[in-house]
């Protein structure tokens, strides 16, 4: 595929999502981050509100280079770009919970990523996760019924919720 993506970069080089998608390529086919990095900057370079390669590019500093701050720093773009959207929000709340246990803060992204879509299963899952680990029981039952009541084929929710309750 990345045969296909360096075509159509090469007819329509100020596609930012052709050089998003390449980067993808980099990223999880060949785990080259630096190219990935390069190709994600590029389509940020043609697009500075494309906050997708925003996001692509503050997972790659968490999940592989270990570089929180600079993963914190593309997350913050992203939210600044695009003040209204819940994934990243949620996105951050998962860095906030999973990479530096700052549960805190992690709480009050997917609390905000609730507010901004009142649908989002994950960030009600995601919220009952932080609860229970706070030992807040009730709170985290309510949040993975509320995400199991929005996606009744919520696997996880069910999962999570099950782990709770057995303990009780």
């Amino acid at each position: 595929s990345l045969t296909y993506y360096l075509k159509s970069a090469e007819l329509n080089p100020t596609d930012p999502n052709t050089w998003n998608n390449i980067g993808l390529i980099y990223e999880y086919d060949f785990e080259d981050y630096k190219n990935a990095l390069k190709y994600y900057n590029k389509a940020i370079e043609l697009d500075s509100t494309y906050i997708t390669s925003f996001t692509n590019i503050a997972a790659i500093y968490v999940d592989k280079l270990e570089d929180h701050d600079k993963a914190l720093e593309y997350y913050n773009k992203a939210i600044e770009i695009e003040p209204d959207n819940s994934e990243t929000y949620s996105d951050r709340g998962d860095f906030f919970q999973v990479s530096i246990e700052d549960y805190d803060k992690a709480i009050i992204d997917y609390k905000k990523a609730i507010e901004l879509d009142p649908n989002f299963a994950a960030a009600y899952n995601n919220l009952g996760n932080i609860q229970k680990h706070l030992d807040k029981i009730a709170d985290a039952e309510k949040n993975y019924i509320k995400a199991i009541t929005i996606r009744p084929k919520f696997a996880a929710a069910y999962n999570n919720l099950g782990n709770l309750l057995k303990g009780s």
